[in-house]
C-alpha cells in the first residue's frame, strides 16, 4: 500500500519542501467476476476422492493410517514384493474391510489389483514420491 501512494507538491500556501500524500493509486478493481460471494461452482471429484469421502466418519481415521502404512511401505521399498503384496484375510486389513467396504475401491483407485485373497501393487504403478 505504501508503494501505492503517490506523493505531489501541495497547491496551497504551505512552503515548497512540504510533501502530502494524495490518494492511493487504485491498481485493479476489487471484485468477484460477477459472481456472488455464496454463489460457488461445484467441482467435479475423482474416483478416488469420491471413495475416500464415502468412509465412515467414525472410522475414518484408523483406515487412512492403514493405507498411509501400506503406501508408505511401498515408497521406502519399491522393488520389495512382500510391499507390494497385501492379504485382504489378514487380521487388520479384514477388520478394517468389514468396518469401510469401500477401502477396497481406495485401493483400487490408488492403482492396487485384486488377486484371489490380496491386493497387489504392479511394479508399473508408481507412486508420486518415487518418481
Amino acid at each position: 500500500l505504501a508503494q501505492a501512494i503517490r506523493h505531489t507538491r501541495s497547491k496551497d500556501t504551505s512552503p515548497p519542501s512540504v510533501w502530502r500524500p494524495c490518494r492511493p493509486l487504485l491498481l485493479a478493481a476489487m471484485g468477484y467476476a460477477g459472481y456472488a460471494p455464496g454463489n460457488k461452482v461445484a467441482e467435479s471429484q475423482s474416483p478416488l476422492q469420491q471413495a475416500l469421502q464415502s468412509l465412515p466418519l467414525e472410522k475414518a481415521q484408523e483406515i487412512l493410517e492403514l493405507l498411509e502404512k501400506l503406501t508408505r511401505n511401498v515408497v521406502r521399498n519399491p522393488g520389495e514384493e512382500k510391499f507390494r503384496r497385501v492379504k485382504l484375510t489378514g487380521a487388520k486389513m479384514s477388520a478394517a474391510i468389514a468396518e469401510a467396504p469401500t477401502m477396497v475401491n481406495i485401493l483400487r483407485e490408488m492403482g492396487w489389483v485384486e488377486e484371489e485373497d490380496c491386493v497387489v501393487l504392479p511394479p508399473s504403478v508408481r507412486l508420486a514420491h518415487e518418481v
